[in-house]
């Protein structure tokens, strides 16, 4: 996880906004995601002017722009930008939108963690995580307590109801662990270091008792 620097004032908009940082498949995961949101917006009767996503990033799969393309003015799809500015550009969502690729035709994928997860975790925004089955992510989205996993279409739908409705009473939970502190690469570089340094030392010594140098 990079220290960017990152001017981190948040302006309050009347819009709930939703982000997305990264890359989108047309996958089983997107698609729930969608979804759910889709319904999301039905069942509450809800127009741009109260819900928006905004996605920063690319598109893995070009035809993942049809899963939105009924509600396409929902959805703000601002391409690849750089690294630091779509940083930037979460901090000023309301939740943040994880998707994890896990599920019975991606098992390779099931104990991967996204980059992006650390991230989301050290702005200390709200996350949705949606899976299809429990993973190392979900296990770390509940261990810091910031934010819902999400497994089926009604999860998505039940957890924005519930964002949703906290955000319009300004009851939206925004806190930083003091434990993700300890992932940042500026602190992983020192633990790296203090490990290099203890190695180097018991090598000395190993060496001057080969020679017998008093010790």
């Amino acid at each position: 996880m990079m220290n960017l620097n990152i001017n981190i004032s948040r302006q309050k908009k009347g819009v709930f906004t939703i982000g997305y940082n990264g890359g989108l498949y047309d996958d089983v995961v997107t698609e729930t995601f969608f979804k759910g949101f889709r319904q999301f917006i039905n069942n509450y009767h809800l127009t741009p002017d109260h819900v928006k996503l905004s996605i920063y990033g690319y598109l893995r799969d070009p035809q993942v722009q049809e899963k939105w393309k009924d509600i396409s003015e929902y959805v703000e799809f601002h391409g690849f930008i750089e690294h630091k500015a779509s940083i930037q550009a979460l901090y000023q969502t309301d939740v943040l939108l994880l998707l994890t690729r896990v599920g019975p035709h991606n098992s390779d994928y099931d104990n991967c963690i996204p980059g992006k997860t650390f991230e989301y975790l050290r702005s200390g925004q709200p996350i949705l995580h949606v899976a299809q089955k429990e993973c190392f992510v979900s296990n770390i989205i509940r261990e810091f307590e910031q934010g819902v996993n999400a497994f089926q279409i009604e999860d998505v739908i039940e957890a924005l109801n519930k964002l949703y409705t906290d955000w319009k009473a300004g009851q939206l939970i925004n806190r930083v662990d003091p434990r993700i502190l300890l992932f940042e690469r500026r602190e992983l570089t020192k633990q790296l270091a203090d490990v290099l340094d203890h190695v180097t030392a018991y090598q000395h010594l190993g060496e001057r008792k080969v020679t017998g140098e008093q010790v």
